[in-house]
C-alpha cells in the first residue's frame, strides 16, 4: 500500500502549521514556509522579509539536528506547543495554515509518534511505515510513560496531538488550502496581509478568504494531551 492510498483510507483532509501574525507576513512574502537551516544559509536572499525566522520560543537546542525541517501536524495542531508559544508572545495573533494532505507523499518527509524533541522515546520513520507511526496503538512520552490510542478517536487523527510531520527545507504555498483564524480581529489581520502588494512575487495568486475557526487551535478531545 502507498502513503497516498493510506491517506485516502484514513480520510486525512489537511496538514497544519501554526504561526503568529508577524511570521505570517514573512511566509506570504517568501511564498512558503522556510526551515531554520535554509533561512540561515540563504540569509541574504531572505533578509528583506519582515520578521521571518524569529522563533516562537527561544530554546530549540533539543532538536538542532532537525532545523532543516518544518514542523507540521496531521488534522489537529500541537496544542501543547501552541500554548507555550502563546505564553512567549502574549501580544500576538495566531494563525493555522492548512496544506493539502498529499504533501505527506513528498520526498524526505519524516513522521514521529510524538514531539520530535522527546528523545530517546520518540520514534521516527519515512515512507508508509513512517506514516503509520503517528497512528500507533501505543507510544511513549517525554518521561518514557506509555500511552494508548483512545478507542473513540476518529481514524484520521494521530494518537498523540504532539505527533509531528517533518517536511524538508521549504513548503510552498502552492499547496496551501486554507488559513484559519480565531476571531474577527484575526480575520482582519490575515485579510490585510493577503491583499498587500508585497506578495505579488508568489508563484500563484493567493486569493483565499481566511476562515474563522477557533476549534482549529485545539487538539481533538480524544487525543492524548500531556
Amino acid at each position: 500500500m502507498s502513503i497516498a492510498r493510506k491517506i485516502d483510507e484514513l480520510e486525512v483532509s489537511e496538514v497544519l502549521h501554526f504561526t503568529r501574525g508577524d511570521n505570517l507576513v514573512g511566509i506570504l512574502q517568501s511564498g512558503g514556509i522556510i526551515s531554520r537551516t535554509l533561512l540561515e544559509s540563504e540569509r541574504e536572499e531572505f533578509q528583506a522579509l519582515e520578521f521571518i525566522g524569529d522563533p516562537a520560543w527561544p530554546d530549540r537546542t533539543r532538536d538542532v539536528d532537525w532545523w532543516g525541517y518544518i514542523n507540521l501536524s496531521i488534522e489537529a495542531v500541537n496544542q501543547t506547543l501552541l500554548n507555550r508559544a502563546r505564553s512567549n508572545h502574549t501580544n500576538q495573533k495566531w494563525f493555522v495554515l492548512s496544506f493539502e494532505p498529499h504533501i505527506l507523499t513528498h520526498e524526505n518527509v519524516h513522521f514521529t509518534t510524538t514531539n520530535n524533541a522527546y528523545e530517546p522515546h520518540v520514534l521516527r520513520g519515512q515512507g508508509l511505515r513512517g506514516f503509520e507511526l503517528p497512528y500507533s496503538a501505543t507510544y511513549k512520552d517525554l518521561k518514557g510513560f506509555t500511552h494508548r490510542r483512545h478507542g473513540a478517536l476518529p481514524k484520521q487523527f494521530p494518537s498523540s496531538h504532539q505527533a509531528e510531520v517533518l517536511y524538508p527545507n521549504f513548503l510552498s504555498l502552492k499547496f496551501l488550502q486554507a488559513i484559519y483564524v480565531e476571531n474577527q480581529d484575526g480575520f482582519l489581520h490575515a485579510s490585510s496581509a493577503l491583499h498587500t502588494q508585497n506578495f505579488l512575487n508568489l508563484a500563484k495568486e493567493i486569493s483565499l478568504t481566511p476562515i474563522i475557526a477557533p476549534e482549529k487551535f485545539l487538539a481533538h478531545s480524544k487525543q492524548e494531551c500531556y
